[in-house]
This record gives structure tokens, C-alpha cells and sequence, in this order.
């Protein structure tokens, strides 16, 4: 009997080759995406613009002579503002010293000043708004200027709370007793407390004046009159 090989063998087991041509275009694209088209790609751009854009928005701007000169007589208005009530006290309390100690008080005008030196004192306190707004919602804009406008606040608290209140305290104990020399005694170191804590104010505000040309407002300080008696 004639041997006959059989219909396949080994080698047929390995014809059929991979052909990517006989693939349907649904397995096996045509054309590669670029690199910088991938969505990951896009994506890391996106962030690094927005990143890039917070940056430079976020860099301080130049600040001109007249913008500082402007923020910090903001400031001073705000300073002002709350100064006001208590210079016009201190001012009221040194005149009515000066009309008691010169016998020009008609009795009616004494007992009435009494009254208002007590409402006067009270106004150079942290009773009233004008302390307390002065120590926590005034906000100086620290330029090199700023810094000087900045350390005028403290002298000026000091010259309010202290000077001023305690230079009326001392006048309501002499109208009130008539002679307290102890009240006189301390009034006079008032008087020249008042008047070096306002030169420094003055000192500070004319550094930052020089730093932008006389741009800077005054921070209105009253300069008292001399009291007489007192030594």
C-alpha cells in the first residue's frame, strides 16, 4: 500500500502569518496621534498657563510717590477722624482752666463747665470710639513713608489716653477743689507731656513728607495754649 502524507503537518500549523492589512479599521488605526495632541499633553498645559497667570497677577506692582502719598493720607483721614473729639476736649478743658484761674466763670458758666470737663475727660478714653478705633482699625500702608506715618500712632494713643486725659482729670479736681496742688503739680507735667508727644507726631509726619515731597497731610494735633499759674 502506498504510504500518502497526511492533508497538514507541523509546518502548516504556522502559515497563517499576522497580516495587518486584514484588519478591520476598528482594531487598528491608520494614523498615529502626535504627542503634543494627547489629551495628557493638553491637560498639563492648561495647568501650567493657569499656574503661570496667578503668578504673574499675584507680582507686586511699583507703588508711584502719588499712590503712596495717597494711601497714606487715607490713613490719616481715618487718624483724624478719630483725633478730632479728643483735641477738641483738651482744648475746651485748657480754656475753661484758663477762665476759672482768671475769675472770668460766671457761677452758672462754673457748674456747667463741671459737667463738661467730665464728658471732655471721657473723650480722650477707650470709653469712647475714637482710642479704640485709632489701636485696631487704622491700617498704614508700610512703605518707607508708611512706616513713618505708622510710628506716630503710638505717640499719639499716648498723647490721647494719657496726656490728655490725665491733664483733664487734673483741671476737673482744681475747678472742682479749688486748690489741689498736687493736681496743679501734675498738670504741669501733663502740659509738657502733651507738647513732646506732638512734636514727635509732627517729626514723623515731616520724615515721610520729605520721603514724597510734601505730599503727606497733617495729622491735626492741636498745639495748646500756655496755662497760666503753672510752672
Amino acid at each position: 500500500m502506498k504510504y500518502e502524507p497526511p492533508p497538514f503537518g507541523p509546518k502548516d500549523l504556522y502559515d497563517d502569518t499576522f497580516d495587518p492589512a486584514t484588519m478591520s479599521s476598528t482594531s487598528l488605526s491608520s494614523t498615529r496621534s502626535e504627542w503634543y495632541r494627547r489629551p495628557w499633553f493638553l491637560v498639563a498645559v492648561g495647568v501650567v498657563a493657569v499656574v503661570g497667570i496667578s503668578v504673574i497677577t499675584d507680582l507686586p506692582t511699583a507703588m508711584t510717590p502719588a499712590s503712596d502719598a495717597a494711601a497714606q493720607n487715607a490713613a490719616i483721614s481715618e487718624i483724624n477722624t478719630d483725633l478730632a473729639p479728643c483735641s477738641y476736649a483738651v482744648s475746651e478743658a485748657f480754656n475753661f482752666y484758663t477762665l476759672y484761674v482768671q475769675h472770668r466763670l460766671t457761677s452758672s458758666q462754673y457748674t456747667q463747665t463741671l459737667s463738661l470737663l467730665k464728658d471732655d475727660q471721657a473723650a480722650c478714653g477707650f470709653t469712647t470710639n475714637g482710642l479704640y478705633d485709632l489701636t485696631n482699625n487704622v491700617q498704614v500702608n508700610l512703605t518707607k513713608a508708611g512706616k513713618f506715618v505708622n510710628a506716630s500712632l503710638a505717640p499719639l494713643v499716648t498723647w490721647m489716653d494719657s496726656d490728655s486725659n490725665s491733664a483733664i482729670a487734673d483741671i476737673r479736681l482744681i475747678l472742682t477743689h479749688h486748690t489741689v496742688s498736687q493736681a496743679t503739680a501734675d498738670l504741669a507735667k501733663q502740659e509738657k507731656f502733651l507738647s513732646n508727644d506732638r512734636n514727635t507726631i509732627l517729626a514723623n509726619i515731616s520724615q515721610a513728607n520729605i520721603i514724597l515731597g510734601g505730599r503727606v497731610h497733617a495729622i491735626k494735633v492741636p498745639a495748646l495754649p500756655s496755662l497760666p499759674g503753672i510752672a
